[in-house]
């Protein structure tokens, strides 16, 4: 029974790191799609440059970048030493920001903050460290 549940948690501790990776892949595809457009439409303008499009792109890539790319950097970092530390702030945020970005308009990112939550909550429920 121990076993089993001890399984379970290092299933879904397994499946966090790879719901990780894939939003990694997905924004770092979004962000780049958006920075490509944002840059394109800000050379719209008569009096725009090759700056303003570097500029524009650049900005718009961070913007996606940061809740898409940088924050499950660190919550993947975060779930690593679980075992030690027992803090999910990073992945329950993470998670949360999934589920707005998704509920906005990004619709692709929004079943994957969903599983990250039950995931999240599943841990919390029943921490790995009380098993040892």
């Amino acid at each position: 029974m121990l076993e089993q549940r001890i399984n379970s948690l290092n299933k879904q501790i397994k499946w966090l790191k790879i719901s990780y990776t894939v939003e990694m892949i997905i924004g770092f595809l979004m962000g780049g799609f958006l920075a490509l457009m944002v840059g394109v439409m800000a050379t719209d303008s008569p009096t725009s440059s090759d700056a303003t499009m570097y500029i524009a792109g650049s900005v718009t890539f961070i913007i996606v970048a940061v809740p898409t790319i940088i924050l499950p950097l660190f919550a993947l970092k975060e779930l690593e030493d679980y075992e030690s530390s027992r803090k999910l702030r990073l992945n329950i945020t993470n998670s949360v920001i999934l589920i707005v970005i998704g509920g906005i308009g990004a619709i692709l990112l929004l079943p994957i903050g969903v599983a990250q939550f039950f995931f999240i909550s599943e841990l919390k429920k029943n921490p790995l460290s009380e098993l040892h």
